[in-house]
């Protein structure tokens, strides 16, 4: 890889952030596929490869959200007191507001291992998409309230075989966030010396 390609994966990586106020600008489906594209050619273990995506705009991403709503009015005591109904409506516009969701989901397997493999390499997959998106100037949110609400895989039409690892809000940015992780030397150990004999 040339260094100014690398340069821009370094870039992508850390301009990535969690963003949920967008612009209402329409993303062109070939960008979508774009992204898509890129979110595949995640690592794969078993070679399964066990992600699916749905990607979701206008009323079916309005629909969506309304669900959003609606899950979390089910969580509430009292959905009628002002708090509760900001709430309620923060959690629509928050969905609502993404020019198209993208759900992603990955195929169960019935061998426990290769179930566990899936599940990782569709989030490696969720990795490259977001990724990508920054790459491409878009926001993204990495979503996972809804995953295990019922009504939401009824509405995906999801088969009984996946699971939702992540619903992605996409958009054009409304707002800039700043870099603000810390350097990975404080969460890193390193080991030259075999700690153990290890028996062949």
């Amino acid at each position: 890889m040339a260094a100014a390609q690398a340069m821009e994966v370094y870039q992508a990586i850390a301009r990535r952030r969690t963003i949920k106020k967008y612009r209402t600008d329409a993303i062109p489906r070939e960008l979508i596929e774009r992204l898509l594209d890129a979110a595949v050619q995640a690592p794969n273990h078993f070679q399964t490869l066990p992600w699916r995506f749905t990607v979701l705009t206008g009323a079916a991403k309005d629909g969506l959200a309304a669900l959003r709503r609606q899950q979390v009015a089910e969580r509430m005591d009292d959905t009628t007191t002002p708090g509760a109904q900001t709430k309620l409506e923060e959690t629509y516009r928050k969905m609502a507001g993404a020019a198209a969701l993208v759900a992603v989901t990955a195929k169960h397997n019935a061998d426990p291992l290769i179930d566990v493999e899936n599940s990782y390499a569709t989030a490696a997959a969720t990795q490259n998409l977001l990724l990508a998106a920054t790459a491409e100037g878009l926001a993204s949110y990495w979503s996972s309230g809804i995953a295990t609400y019922p009504q939401a895989r009824a509405y995906l039409g999801l088969p009984d075989d996946e699971h939702i690892i992540a619903v992605i809000h996409l958009g054009y940015p409304a707002l800039e966030l700043p870099a603000r992780r810390r350097t990975a030397r404080e969460f890193t150990r390193w080991i030259d010396e075999a700690p153990m004999p290890v028996r062949a």
